[in-house]
Formats: structure tokens, C-alpha cells, sequence
């Protein structure tokens, strides 16, 4: 069992069961889908707010019993989705939006810096402003593969690792 991950996983459990207004970015996204899904059968005063890019018509599948639980909105750029969090004061702030692409990030290095850099550092601001805990999601691409001094007994990068990436994509998500 992968118990650094479960480590992980355990505190945003009990907080995802505790109730409070979450907004979650990227929630038509893989992860973002399962999040969004797992909020809205949590706890009866869980309230969701989803920005989506690329309208409305993404929104991820919620069980009809818990969809009056989840608000999906357009506000969906930087700015937009800063705006909404200041203006709602979520309890919770899951950033999952990003450009996940590699080739994406390759071909277009100022975009993925402006989406996975510029954007995550403004909403995790914002939501320091306004009292929110920030969630952000990374990739294991922060990494080059070897392992430093600081690893877990069972072999796993912890949080205080450094981050050495090998490609433009990874370090826009350092």
C-alpha cells in the first residue's frame, strides 16, 4: 500500500466530510470530475461552486439527489475564477486547472507558465485573503527520478524534496 499518498489523502478526506463551500477549478477535468462528484455526496451542507472553461455543456456527471449541492459558473479565466473567490469566500479552494499536456506546454510555453504559475499563484492569494485553505494538485514531473537524502523509508519523495525538473512542462508545475 502507497501509505504516503494515504498520509495525503487522509486530512483532505475529513475535511471533504466536514461540509463548508468548496470551489473547485478544473471540475470537468479527470481528477477534477471525481473531486466535484465526491463533494456533492459528502456531507448534507457541502455547497460546490465549479468554474468551467469551455461552457457549461462540460460539467462533469453528479447524482441527481446531491446536484441542488453544486453551482457550475463560466467564470473560467484567471481573473474570473480570483473575482469568484473573493466574492463567494469559499471555505475551500481545490485548484486542479492546468495545462496538463506536455506537447501543449512545449509548443506553448508562455501559456502553460501563465495557466500553471500565474493563475495558481493569484488564486492561492486570493484565497489566503479571504481565509480559504488552498489545495493545489501537481505532477511528479517537478521531478527529475533521482532520490534525494529525504526520502521516505519506503522509497517516496516527501514534501520538502526539491523540486529539479527536466522540461518546461515541469517546471510550470514547481
Amino acid at each position: 500500500s502507497n501509505s504516503f499518498c494515504t498520509l495525503l489523502a487522509t486530512p483532505l478526506s475529513l475535511a471533504m466530510s466536514s461540509g463548508g463551500t468548496w470551489l473547485v477549478t478544473g471540475g470537468s477535468g479527470n481528477v477534477g470530475s471525481h473531486v466535484v462528484r465526491q463533494l456533492a455526496t459528502g456531507a448534507s451542507t457541502t455547497k460546490v461552486v465549479v468554474p468551467l472553461r469551455g461552457g457549461l455543456e462540460r460539467c462533469p456527471v453528479v447524482p441527481t439527489d446531491a446536484a441542488n449541492k453544486v453551482e457550475f459558473t463560466e467564470h473560467c479565466d484567471a481573473a474570473a475564477t480570483v473575482l469568484l473567490v473573493r466574492e463567494r469566500r469559499p471555505d475551500y479552494v481545490v485548484h486542479l486547472a492546468a495545462v496538463t499536456s506536455i506537447a501543449a506546454a512545449l509548443a506553448d510555453p508562455s501559456a502553460a507558465h501563465a495557466t500553471n504559475v500565474e493563475w495558481t499563484g493569484a488564486l492561492a492569494a486570493a484565497a489566503r485573503e479571504c481565509g480559504a485553505v488552498f489545495v493545489y494538485a501537481s505532477s511528479d514531473m517537478v521531478l527529475d527520478g533521482r532520490l534525494p537524502d529525504d526520502v521516505t523509508p519506503a522509497g517516496f519523495y516527501t514534501g520538502a524534496s526539491p523540486g529539479s525538473p527536466l522540461s518546461v512542462y515541469g517546471r510550470s508545475k514547481l
